[in-house]
């Protein structure tokens, strides 16, 4: 990774970390004014909004809002200093409300967002527009409310459920959803290609038809004279593996107009049964568990006259990717016949030190062919801002991959961000 993506990673992950802490702020200063003695509660609050004030600055970002609720916290220490009459706290708060409501709007209506400068002005625009309209409609409402509802103590708990409410909603639209124009699309064009998730049981049967296709002639020239392959019998070992993975296995298929030419698939890790790789390969997972989830992507397949084709690859690996994203997988596993591993390479893939075994599954049809696990540490290349592949970010939803390294960034700070005891290289494959 060149320097100039590893400061753009870094300065992406201090600015998540800076929502978080502006959130934190607002409703620690806005706890602290209700729920302790007026006389130090604005003190604290504005020493609050100072050092958030202080760690923008570090990071260069120049929050106006943060601005304006460290002089107002101040002027309200002021007051709670020279008066005893606290009778003014009853239009502190709408005028503050309201300050920020015309504040965030105002910003809105001149093409900015305030959250927006808490992302070094990238990130999805859309959200940050709802961020403003939210925040701007709440803070209005909070003031509407702070003015009407006093001298009762509705005044004071009514605009503080606002804001929880309002953080709440911030932190669902940033780590949760958006809603579904926003979330991973099951179907999707690509220079040509169309692509799907596979659904119906008519489209098992493509997929599993289309990866026995391209696979055929590959094994067949694999195994020499030793055994017939055909087509029909890897579809039915498909089929008859299927049954053991199907509630944890996601397939795609890609299209040429109405021809399959080609599919891949995604298994999920799950404690009954683990991924496939660990029984073939007698590979231990558990280190990588111990980081975060795994996956096994598997079954990749590309009809020989569209394998010198980029886009079809990359089509198919922002499949796996965004499906292993929206369930924050961390690391993606790999056990390709050796005459597929150039095209995982291809994907980011890498092997490990240990080689390929020979795979002694008699029954099934790559029985005596060389197998080589591989591995792909989707997390690390996430948090570093580069694609698995070349060209490929420019591809993936915006919003599922945002979503995903907030999450890294959230994974990070409660858990650290170690590495396993033990990276692929060292692991001793054995012979199944």
């Amino acid at each position: 990774m060149d320097q100039r993506k590893a400061g753009s990673a870094a300065r992406l992950r201090a600015m998540v970390t800076l929502m978080l802490a502006s959130l934190g702020v607002m409703l620690a200063a806005i706890f602290t004014l209700y729920f302790t003695p007026l006389g130090v509660a604005p003190l604290i609050a504005a020493s609050l909004y100072a050092g958030l004030w202080a760690y923008e600055r570090r990071l260069g970002v120049a929050s106006p809002i943060t601005r304006v609720m460290t002089v107002f916290h101040l002027i309200c220490a002021l007051a709670a200093f020279v008066t005893t009459d606290p009778s003014w706290m009853t239009w502190i708060a709408p005028t503050v409300y309201w300050t920020l409501a015309a504040l965030i709007f105002t910003l809105l209506a001149t093409g900015r967002s305030f959250t927006a400068m808490h992302t070094a002005g990238g990130g999805i625009r859309p959200l940050h527009r709802r961020l403003s309209c939210l925040w701007g409609g709440l803070h209005f409402a909070a003031g509407l409310a702070a003015l009407v509802l006093a001298p009762s103590t509705a005044f004071l708990y009514v605009p503080l459920g606002l804001m929880v409410l309002g953080a709440c909603a911030t932190v669902w639209l940033n780590f949760v959803s958006m809603g579904p124009a926003w979330e991973r699309p099951t179907r999707f064009e690509l220079e040509g290609y169309s692509f799907r998730e596979v659904g119906s049981r008519r489209e098992w049967e493509v997929f599993h038809d289309v990866i026995a296709e391209a696979y055929r002639a590959d094994l067949q020239s694999a195994l020499g004279m030793r055994r017939k392959i055909d087509a029909a019998g890897i579809a039915r070992e498909q089929r008859a593996s299927g049954g053991k993975w199907q509630d944890d296995f996601v397939p795609f298929l890609a299209y040429a107009g109405d021809r399959p030419v080609g599919g891949i698939g995604i298994f999920f890790d799950r404690k009954r049964h683990g991924l496939p790789i660990e029984g073939e390969a007698q590979i231990d997972l558990g280190p990588w568990r111990r980081m975060g989830r795994v996956a096994e992507v598997g079954r990749l397949g590309v009809l020989r006259r569209h394998r010198l084709n980029p886009t079809l690859l990359k089509g198919l690996f922002r499949c796996v990717i965004e499906a292993a994203a929206e369930r924050r997988v961390h690391f993606l596993f790999n056990d390709s016949f050796e005459f597929q591993a150039q095209m995982y390479e291809k994907l980011g893939f890498s092997a490990f030190r240990g080689g390929a075994y020979v795979s002694r599954a008699e029954h099934s049809t790559g029985y005596g062919l060389r197998v080589l696990p591989m591995m792909l540490d989707l997390a690390a290349i996430v948090r570093e801002g580069a694609p698995g592949a070349a060209d490929l970010d420019r591809h993936l939803t915006p919003y599922v991959m945002e979503r995903y390294f907030k999450h890294l960034v959230i994974h990070d700070l409660v858990l650290g961000s170690t590495r396993p005891n033990r990276g692929p290289e060292e692991i001793d494959n054995a012979t199944p």
